[in-house]
């Protein structure tokens, strides 16, 4: 199958197209808020407490936006939180170009960003399987993957560069793309829901955690997207550790080590759409997952910068690979009734990571960055491998089944 395939579909194309203007602007501002918090505060907590106001409104709203999207046409609900992000953007440039900002301004938008991703990009992921023939669907998942991992790349850089030539410019940019966004997605159709009415909004969130709670097959998956944001993905908080106090390299090192890991990232999601024509896939999302863990300890243990870089780059490939295919795995194995709410549940896993970051921060200072990191990679490379040997039936398993 070609790397591209899904791409040959013109209304996955526009789907494509507004995630990447979307996603470009989201990883913006995970770096233009934090900055412009920083710098009206001068406090790390102050940059804490707006990251942390994020994560635990998504964590808090997701479960209600799954319901969302399967209840709900997905064009309707990706247009009105899209329109909710670009009103964001909108009014930090505003503060910041009256020059009112506060900390407190910033805890309240970030809430408001926070409750409206878990409707954007469950009900995006879920008009895939409605777009594509089922052969297509993991080539198509895995694209979708790579849109956010190019601008894990470059986002970060061109908003570096604006917010040196004017915050609010920066701010506005982000407004753009919402627009730009809001225009592919209209093109769309209208992705009339799938999920049985009648059983109210209670009734459908209920439904959706009790096929994830009763169904071994689900549980497993959403346990293994779990494992690497408890005990691998805290690393990307880490890197400033290991930059100054391991490593003892500039700023600008900072950024190759997370631009490395970017690469490495686009370059996972990409393998993972090009050979997306496998059938059995367990035994490579397990592959992966053991890789991952390695590599996080192979970087903490590296001698030197230049050692850490390649293995960075490890860290990336595998990472992307085993959450592209997880989520391939998921969507590819549920009821489309179910679609929208099992992407938020996978986006729930996602947004736990700020409140992870905490203890991993205790234990770093507690343990040294090189052993932490270490030890949790070596735990996650241990977990996986256990999961692979107890649980025979993951080597085979399969997309469609």
């Amino acid at each position: 199958m070609s790397t591209f395939a899904a791409l040959a579909d013109p209304r996955f194309r526009l789907l494509w197209a507004g995630s990447f203007l979307s996603f470009a602007a989201m990883q913006m501002v995970q770096v233009a808020r934090p900055w412009l918090a920083y710098v009206v505060s001068g406090s790390a907590t102050a940059l804490g407490l707006v990251a942390a106001s994020q994560g635990i409104a998504m964590l808090l709203v997701a479960p209600l936006a799954g319901v969302a999207a399967d209840r709900l046409p997905k064009r309707t609900v990706i247009l009105t939180s899209q329109a909710f992000l670009l009103a964001t953007a909108a009014v930090m440039g505003v503060l910041v170009l009256t020059g009112v900002t506060q900390v407190w301004h910033l805890v309240i938008l970030a809430l408001v960003h926070g409750s409206t991703v878990p409707f954007n990009m469950p009900a995006r992921q879920s008009f895939i399987p409605l777009l594509l023939p089922r052969e297509h669907l993991a080539n198509g998942v895995a694209l979708q993957a790579s849109a956010r991992n190019v601008n894990q790349v470059l986002a970060p850089s061109v908003v570096g560069i604006l917010l040196a030539w004017h915050p609010a410019i920066a701010f506005f940019t982000m407004v753009g793309l919402h627009v730009a966004a809001m225009l592919t997605i209209a093109g769309m159709p209208l992705g009339k829901p799938v999920a049985a009415k009648g059983r109210g909004v209670r009734g459908e969130l209920m439904g959706g955690v009790k096929m994830a709670v009763s169904t071994s097959w689900v549980r497993t998956l959403l346990g293994m997207a779990l494992l690497p944001v408890v005990l691998g993905f805290p690393f990307q908080q880490m890197l400033p550790v290991f930059q100054q106090e391991v490593f003892r390299v500039g700023e600008e090192r900072l950024g190759f080590m997370y631009a490395t890991v970017g690469v490495g990232a686009l370059t996972g999601s990409l393998l993972v759409a090009t050979f997306a024509g496998l059938t059995r896939r367990g035994l490579p999302q397990l592959i992966a997952g053991v890789l991952f863990g390695t590599a996080l300890v192979c970087f903490a243990l590296s001698p030197s910068y230049w050692f850490a870089l390649p293995a960075l780059a490890v860290v990336g490939v595998s990472s992307q690979s085993y959450n592209t295919i997880n989520q391939t795995l998921l969507m590819t194995n549920v009821e489309p009734e179910y679609y929208g709410r099992m992407a938020s549940l996978m986006m729930m896993t996602r947004s736990m990571m700020p409140l992870v970051v905490l203890p991993v921060g205790a234990l770093v200072d507690m343990f040294g960055a090189r052993y932490s990191l270490a030890v949790m990679g070596a735990l996650l490379a241990l977990a996986i491998l256990t999961l692979g040997i107890t649980r025979p039936a993951l080597r085979g398993s399969r997309v469609g089944g």
